[in-house]
């Protein structure tokens, strides 16, 4: 998956962190039991939607650490 989101094509100038940082809110576990309901998703569905915010933030974390915003 790191692979397929540092791969992806980015459009309208947006750099790596900002296309990180949107992502990171999308895929927050929060902000999908808000979207869908706390009864309308099935913990296997939590638990990758968790594993993808987990793997998209941790790229975010990454380049915040090394300064690296392209």
């Amino acid at each position: 998956m790191e692979e397929f989101v540092l791969g992806a094509p980015r459009g309208g100038g947006q750099s790596l962190q900002d296309v990180l940082k949107m992502e990171r809110i999308r895929w927050h576990p929060d902000k999908a039991q808000q979207r869908w309901g706390m009864d309308a998703l099935f913990e296997v569905e939590m638990e990758a939607i968790t594993i993808v915010f987990q793997t998209i933030d941790a790229l975010w974390v990454d380049r915040q650490n090394r300064g690296d915003i392209s």
